[in-house]
């Protein structure tokens, strides 16, 4: 799944930390920061390309099924071309991961500040932390 559909769930979910740790892993990976900061008007921003615009369509209509809207044929038909059987079968699963673990996030508020328990670790053998 490219690495901008991700992070697309994110902002209607409002997950200070998710953006952050998704935002920070999608430049250690190299995606180029324009590319992050139009996430959010992917529709309209020359940097993506069919592939990528078809995971954003498909992550975007699935994030907002508790909104009433309904994943449209037209999104399932701009999957077909840039991604093969098993990709695109696999993309609601990925969506549907990053929509859980955004929700127990926004439930037990985790701070935007909070480090995962490995980042951390490393952190404390660099000398980081205390």
């Amino acid at each position: 799944m490219p690495t901008a559909s991700c992070g697309h769930v994110r902002p209607w979910r409002r997950c200070a930390f998710c953006l952050g740790l998704h935002g920070d892993g999608a430049r250690t990976r190299g995606v180029d920061q324009d590319e992050l900061d139009l996430l959010a008007g992917w529709r309209e921003a020359p940097q993506f390309d069919p592939r990528e615009r078809a995971a954003l369509g498909l992550a975007e209509a699935m994030t907002r099924i508790g909104d009433g809207v309904r994943v449209e044929d037209r999104i399932w038909m701009m999957g077909r071309e840039p991604f093969d059987d098993e990709e695109l079968a696999a993309l609601p699963f990925l969506v549907s991961l990053i929509n859980v673990w955004n929700r127990i996030n926004v439930t037990v508020e985790l701070p935007s500040a909070h480090q995962m328990p490995k980042q951390a670790m490393s952190e404390r053998r660099a000398g980081s932390h205390p």
